[in-house]
């Protein structure tokens, strides 16, 4: 079977995945945009994920990888980048941000992420700062309280404790 996304959004790169028999294979990964470093390290655990998750028909796969392309910004990053402008606040986050207060939140991503995610994802309110400790992290950005701890019972790995919520960053197996 043969399954060809050409328009997808693995920014910057377009995704051209062609899967066969339900498993990725490391060109693929490589024709998505990652160096062969990253694939070579993301073949295996993508691969088990697709099973565990069923994530098992090709298209399912394109749009996993294509949603963890868009969230990293083509792979590049495993945490979520909340260095705002001004400006950037108010058009990202309208509700939470205006003329008044972005200032005071701008190129501060502590302060960001912790109002912004107040209040959501089964995060407390914004001085509580698990905006900021629950924040997007690993190439599909987990964020939020809610997804930590569902994430943590799957594994059994406490990932809401700041010991741990770096394994997210560092472990190519945990990372999607």
């Amino acid at each position: 079977m043969v399954w060809e996304v050409v328009d997808g959004d693995c920014n910057p790169y377009q995704l051209r995945l062609i899967i066969k028999e339900f498993q990725m294979e490391l060109q693929q990964l490589i024709d998505c945009g990652l160096d062969s470093a990253h694939a070579e390290a993301l073949i295996e655990p993508l691969n088990s994920i697709f099973s565990q998750y069923d994530i098992s028909t090709p298209e399912r796969q394109a749009m996993f990888i294509a949603q963890c392309g868009h969230e990293s910004d083509g792979f590049k990053f495993m945490e979520e980048n909340l260095n705002y402008r001004a400006e950037s606040l108010i058009r990202t986050w309208p509700s939470h941000f205006n003329a008044y207060n972005a200032q005071e939140y701008a190129h501060n991503p502590e302060k960001i992420a912790s109002r912004a995610y107040a209040n959501r994802m089964g995060n407390g309110d914004e001085e509580s700062q698990e905006g900021w400790l629950y924040r997007g992290r690993g190439y599909i950005q987990l964020t939020g309280k809610k997804n930590y701890e569902a994430l943590s019972n799957d594994l059994q790995i406490d990932f809401r404790s700041e010991e741990h919520t770096s394994e997210l960053q560092s472990h190519h197996d945990l990372v999607c």
